[in-house]
């Protein structure tokens, strides 16, 4: 089965469709990006953009070990970044953080500090400061 994400045109997932693999092979029975997106855009009507989505892919790596595409599995609500064609899973959180696209993850500037030590009593928040740049 091939899955198929529609985008909004500001970049919006707002359906991820099952495809039977015969509705996206190609006359040499080849499966082909392009005959997925026809077969979606006729079966819906819809005018939106189609990307396909690998239900394999997270955090840039593709759990079956073929090449990735795309970074992750396209979810409704996350986002599709056309400049870098990516599926994120959410908008970027913070202006000073930025997308690490390896990993098509949003991050700090900063890494997150150790967890603390809790026989110690000590813990660290993990909550970003965007005014400071820091964790508190």
């Amino acid at each position: 089965m091939a899955h198929f994400a529609e985008i909004d045109s500001d970049g919006n997932v707002v359906n991820v469709i099952v495809v039977a693999d015969e509705d996206t092979l190609d006359v040499f029975g080849e499966e082909n990006e392009d005959i997925g997106i026809d077969f979606c855009q006729r079966v819906t009507g819809s005018k939106n953009t189609f990307k396909q989505t690998s239900f394999n892919m997270k955090n840039g790596v593709h759990r079956r070990g073929k090449s990735p595409k795309r970074g992750n599995f396209a979810r409704v609500g996350g986002k599709y970044d056309a400049a870098e064609d990516l599926f994120l899973d959410s908008d970027k959180p913070y202006p000073s953080w930025v997308l690490d696209k390896k990993i098509a993850r949003w991050v700090p500037p900063k890494g997150m500090p150790d967890e603390g030590n809790p026989e110690q009593g000590t813990f660290t928040c993990k909550t970003w400061n965007e005014q400071l740049k820091v964790w508190e």
